[in-house]
């Protein structure tokens, strides 16, 4: 016996249904939302109250085991490399699924959620800055098929008024996920140029965008590149940090 077809309007929802519906929850799997708001409120966010004013340590307020003259000493550094960094959460289980699931399972319907909840985070005295998104390596770029951070910047810009701009190129350093925090700020040396023709258009006013803050090597030699390029103040702005 033959089956009958489909109507025409039949096939037309179905195809919408397949389209739209497939959004789930990146960390509960629920339908309807890349992160519901369930499993965004149980994030391990960073209160801000408690966090370091310079570095953004999550409980460096009064006394920042992160960026003090002697752990950055052991770094090679002589000072803190930004003038101030932010991060919406730490960098727990949760938190880095979301960044998986966004760059590397190409889930771009997360930005939405992402670029919410780092427009909060941004205090009013960085206002007037221009949004840098820390380049993608090209072999990443290449396996991705896009820039995560560049296609966050842009949902970011938008949502917190800010100006935007695309000044650095990555020289295609190591991957840094697998070396530890020495390694990573010796990788990292030279790791940035600024983009053909942007040496006159540089502002003075900088934020570094990046998805996750690990030991900072890579936002460190970005800003230190901003600045050997005419950049008064450059800070750093993440989702996560470890």
């Amino acid at each position: 016996m033959k089956t009958a077809a489909l109507p025409y309007w039949e096939l037309i929802r179905e195809s919408l249904t397949e389209t739209v519906w497939p959004v789930r929850c990146a960390l509960c799997d629920a339908p309807g939302e890349p992160l519901c708001a369930r499993c965004e409120r149980r994030l391990p966010y960073i209160d801000q109250n408690e966090a370091c004013p310079m570095c953004g340590a999550a409980f460096g307020k009064l006394a920042c085991t992160e960026c003090n003259k002697l752990v950055l000493g052991l770094r090679g550094l002589s000072d803190f490399p930004l003038d101030g960094c932010r991060s919406v959460c730490r960098a727990s289980p949760e938190a880095l699924k979301i960044i998986r699931i966004y760059k590397d399972s190409g889930d771009r319907t997360l930005a939405e959620p992402l670029s919410r909840l780092l427009a909060q985070a941004i205090p009013r005295s960085w206002s007037g800055a221009h949004l840098t998104p820390i380049p993608a390596r090209a072999n990443a770029l290449k396996k991705r098929g896009f820039d995560h951070i560049e296609a966050l910047s842009i949902k970011l810009a938008r949502r917190a008024h800010l100006h935007r701009s695309l000044l650095l190129t990555h020289a295609g350093k190591e991957d840094q996920r697998e070396l530890d925090a020495a390694a990573r700020l010796a990788n990292m040396r030279d790791a940035f140029a600024l983009q053909p023709g942007s040496a006159a258009a540089v502002p003075p006013k900088i934020i570094l965008l990046d998805d996750v803050i690990t030991t900072g090597a890579t936002i460190y030699a970005a800003a230190e590149c901003l600045r050997q390029a005419g950049a008064k103040e450059v800070y750093g702005l993440s989702f996560a940090r470890v």
